[in-house]
């Protein structure tokens, strides 16, 4: 083969061989993402331990009193905690027509009872409660107590935030005082009145 009939054939080679090198699949890749959210609502439970709230008296001339508490227990899984409130059904403790009025006292000025009235507290150290009571710091269970200073209000009509939270609480308990106080005027039986808590996430 001639000198030059080579130098064609490596010439065309060359030509194929980059030919080759341009054609040849180049390889690429794309991403993408996407968002696996659960999404939790919020709960929220309230029980009342207590149950029924008794409040026996023997009266007399003066007057015998009886304190007693009532635990209500709230859990929530809500960040921000949440608002408890209280209303009674009605102002006045009632036994048909016979009745132990509601005392005197409010929120923000709570009093020691009178006779033949009942109240409600919530110790001024109860953490997160509302602003402006002037409750006592600590209450004691008692019974035919014929003097008593402690401070109590009517318990509201309409309901009314007793205590506020700001964080997810686990059978977080808030407790609340009843007492009523009553003489010998009063006819024997149970007077009662309803009383309704409701816990409100924030």
């Amino acid at each position: 083969m001639s000198v030059l009939k080579k130098h064609k054939i490596a010439g065309t080679l060359a030509v194929f061989g980059v030919v080759g090198l341009v054609v040849a699949p180049v390889a690429s890749a794309v991403t993408g993402t996407s968002t696996v959210r659960a999404t939790i609502g919020a709960t929220i439970s309230l029980n009342s331990t207590t149950g029924t709230v008794s409040l026996p008296i023997s009266p007399i001339a003066g007057g015998n009193q009886t304190t007693a508490s009532d635990s209500i227990s709230v859990t929530t899984n809500k960040a921000n905690g949440y608002n408890l409130g209280i209303i009674s059904s009605v102002a006045a403790l009632t036994n048909g027509a016979n009745t132990i009025p509601a005392t005197a006292g409010t929120w923000a000025s709570a009093i020691a009872l009178a006779n033949n009235t009942w109240g409600y507290a919530v110790p001024s150290g109860t953490t997160g409660i509302t602003v402006g009571s002037n409750f006592d710091a600590t209450y004691t269970a008692t019974t035919d107590q014929a003097s008593n200073a402690l401070k109590f209000a009517a318990v509201p009509t309409t309901n009314y935030v007793i205590r506020t939270t700001a964080v997810p609480a686990t059978n977080d308990i808030t407790t609340v005082w009843y007492s009523a106080k009553a003489d010998a005027t009063k006819p024997t039986g149970n007077y009662d009145a309803t009383i309704t808590y409701t816990a409100l996430t924030n």
